[in-house]
């Protein structure tokens, strides 16, 4: 198939799609032209080590649906056949946030409180994580990572935003919840599989509470100034795990 661009231009517009197993995780996924072959968006690492490749970045899952391709991805996709940045090429559904935010901290400053919340037992944690599919031109080159919370009563996401640098707490009814929450922060759509952080999970927590938790971030102990490289999504998980 070669590197032709303009083959690769004409496969995108008219939705000629080439199916394939992903070289890293086995998934049957879908191309255009020359990428064909190149590893799938929602490996873990992907955008980073699309940086350099940015090939490894137009791959994408076989059960999304079609493209809008006329309206949406004509007009754009020499920007998608050369620098992969603001668009996808599939229409598939959105993530949403789930669940209602609780607490929040941003930049030293607290808002919202968990009140009789506080009280909750935490039972587990899990640390999940999902590629960025435009990452490229704002310098988000990074897998995003976020953290579900299972206590005796409820479920909630924490996560470490870019925008406004927040850390925030969402409570939600399910895992799923938590985990579409997860996904929606770098707007991937909600079929997407997390990957599973298995360094940075456990399932036999004691002697922690939502109070506790609250408490060690309000101290300073995790900087709520958020850093692309230093302080970001990743080592908030880190962090709380080597606390928990």
């Amino acid at each position: 198939m070669g590197n032709n661009p303009i083959t690769t231009i004409a496969d995108a517009v008219t939705d000629n799609r080439t199916y394939y197993n992903c070289p890293r995780c086995n998934r049957r996924v879908y191309a255009y032209g020359s990428f064909v072959g190149n590893v799938c968006l929602d490996c873990p690492g992907t955008v980073l080590s699309s940086i350099g490749n940015t090939a490894s970045m137009v791959t994408f899952g076989a059960a999304e649906p079609a493209a809008q391709l006329i309206s949406e991805v004509a007009p754009n996709v020499t920007k998608l056949a050369t620098t992969v940045t603001l668009i996808d090429a599939v229409s598939g559904t959105r993530a949403k946030y789930r669940g209602s935010k609780v607490w929040t901290i941003s930049k030293g400053s607290v808002s919202n409180g968990l009140g009789d919340r506080k009280k909750e037992n935490i039972i587990a944690v899990s640390t999940r994580s999902v590629g960025i599919r435009a990452g490229i031109a704002d310098n988000t080159g990074v897998d995003h990572w976020w953290m579900v919370i299972e206590t005796n009563c409820s479920w909630y996401n924490i996560q470490f935003r870019k925008s406004g640098s927040q850390i925030v707490i969402r409570e939600c009814d399910s895992r799923s919840a938590c985990d579409e929450t997860g996904l929606a922060e770098p707007c991937r759509d909600d079929d997407v599989q997390p990957v599973h952080q298995n360094g940075y999970s456990t399932s036999s927590v004691s002697g922690r509470t939502m109070g506790d938790l609250t408490d060690w971030l309000e101290s300073g102990n995790f900087s709520s100034y958020y850093d692309l490289l230093s302080n970001n999504c990743q080592h908030l998980c880190k962090a709380i795990y080597r606390w928990i």
